[in-house]
């Protein structure tokens, strides 16, 4: 319990330190990489390994680690270091407010917030998905990457992402692989189409992160049986919202 508690806290600014060595050696990027990877992994590990998830091990690991390395992919093609830093600040909050609320879950469970852990797991996901549209799409221009190669990494980012937040929302396994499959190729097939959008690729990214956000928590609410007109009105609402704004605002982001 005493171990959990520290990795709570020195996971998340271990991996800062990470990320800020790579904006300045970047001659070192693969190495600080892998070794991020390696320190998560197996911090993780020994996090879960004395509690009732410990066989819940690589369904917990795949949010930290997207995460992570979504991040690195998101601050390699970012040239303003203002927004880099910004980025590598948010990635120590996220990973902190989810180990913690982790932590709480397992070894104070009477102290948990309900859906906390299933909240800043939505919120992440979000934020993966953009980091890696912004960050292929960007990097594109520099290696030759295929419009198939990006679809299928998608594919597969989205289905993983989704099957473990339907797991953390404890939707049933059947229910989880069906929908997890639909709205892969729903979203895959909204790429598709916004790849050839006259838009920037932060725009783009932009786009298709709100789209997943909307349909994803209308699904949610639909699976676990609390869907209404008062909140499909306002997931709608919000969409639109968010669409005028950001193609208002294209010129500046």
């Amino acid at each position: 319990m005493r171990l959990a508690r520290v990795i709570t806290i020195l996971l998340p600014l271990f991996s800062f330190v990470g990320l800020e060595l790579i904006i300045i050696k970047s001659a070192w990027f693969f190495y600080i990489l892998v070794a991020m990877n390696v320190l998560l992994v197996i911090s993780l590990y020994f996090f879960l390994k004395t509690s009732h998830y410990y066989k819940s091990f690589f369904r917990v690991l795949v949010l930290p680690l997207f995460l992570l390395n979504s991040t690195v992919l998101y601050i390699s093609v970012l040239t303003n270091s203002s927004l880099r830093q910004l980025v590598n600040a948010l990635f120590l909050v996220i990973l902190f407010i989810f180990l913690r609320n982790l932590y709480i879950y397992l070894f104070k469970p009477l102290k948990y917030s309900l859906q906390s852990l299933e909240n800043i797991n939505f919120f992440a996901s979000f934020l993966i998905l953009f980091y890696i549209m912004k960050g292929v799409l960007s990097l594109q221009s520099f290696v030759n990457i295929e419009t198939w190669q990006i679809l299928l990494l998608m594919f597969v980012v989205i289905f993983v992402l989704l099957l473990q937040l339907f797991w953390f929302h404890k939707i049933k396994l059947k229910n989880n692989f069906l929908f997890s499959t639909l709205l892969t190729l729903s979203l895959v097939e909204i790429i598709y189409a916004s790849i050839f959008l006259p838009q920037t690729y932060s725009i783009i990214a932009l786009f298709v992160a709100i789209v997943f956000y909307v349909i994803v928590g209308l699904c949610l609410f639909y699976l676990k049986f609390k869907l209404n007109k008062r909140l499909l009105k306002m997931y709608i609402g919000l969409f639109l919202i968010a669409l005028i704004v950001i193609f208002l605002s294209s010129r500046w982001i």
